[in-house]
C-alpha cells in the first residue's frame, strides 16, 4: 500500500519534451554539487586518470560540437567516480536533457571562446578538489562551475532566474 511501480523508464521524447533550460539547470545545481562532493570522496586512481584525460581534451578541442561532446563526458565521468549505480543513471538522464533539449541549441549560440576558457578553469578546480580529496570543496567548484553556467546563459538569453525559461 501507498508504493507506486514504475512501469517504464523516461524516454528521450519525454524529456525533450517536458524539460526546459530552467529545470536542466536547477536540476544540474542540485544534483551535481553534492555529486562532485562523493566523487572527491570515492574516485579511484583509474577515475582521476579519467577524468584528467576528458579534461585534456575538453582543452584541446576548438570546435562546439566536440566541446559538448567532451564537457558531457567529463561531467559523466565525475558522476562515474561517485561509486554510485543510481548517480550515473541520473547523471546519463542530465547528458540526455542537455542534447536533446532546446538547451543544446541555446548552448551553442552561447559558447564562446573566452567562456569556453573560463569553463576550463571552473573544471580544473574541481577536477583538483576532487584529487585533493576535499569534498566541500569539489561541492563548492562545481557549484560555482553551474552558476556561471546558468549566468552565462541566461545573460546570453535575455532571461534572469525564472522569467521566460521555465516555459515549456
Amino acid at each position: 500500500e501507498g508504493t507506486t511501480e514504475v512501469t517504464s523508464p523516461i524516454s528521450v521524447e519525454d524529456i525533450r519534451r517536458h524539460t526546459s533550460p530552467t529545470e536542466l539547470m536547477d536540476s544540474r545545481l542540485v544534483l551535481e554539487p553534492g555529486i562532485a562532493a562523493l566523487a572527491a570522496l570515492n574516485a579511484t586512481s583509474a577515475d582521476l586518470d579519467n577524468l584528467n584525460r576528458c579534461f585534456e581534451r575538453t582543452k584541446a578541442v576548438k570546435d562546439h560540437q566536440a566541446w559538448e561532446r567532451w564537457d558531457g563526458a567529463l561531467h559523466k565521468a565525475i558522476g562515474q567516480a561517485s561509486h554510485n549505480g543510481l548517480i550515473e543513471h541520473l547523471y546519463d538522464l542530465l547528458n540526455v536533457a542537455r542534447s536533446h533539449t532546446e538547451w543544446g541549441r541555446l548552448r551553442k549560440s552561447s559558447l564562446t571562446p573566452q567562456l569556453q576558457a573560463a569553463y576550463t578553469r571552473q573544471h580544473e578546480a574541481v577536477i583538483q578538489a576532487i584529487a585533493d580529496r576535499d569534498p566541500e570543496r569539489a561541492a563548492e567548484s562545481m557549484r560555482a562551475h553551474l552558476t556561471a553556467v546558468r549566468s552565462s546563459l541566461f545573460q546570453q538569453w535575455g532571461w534572469s532566474a525564472g522569467e521566460g525559461a521555465g516555459a515549456k
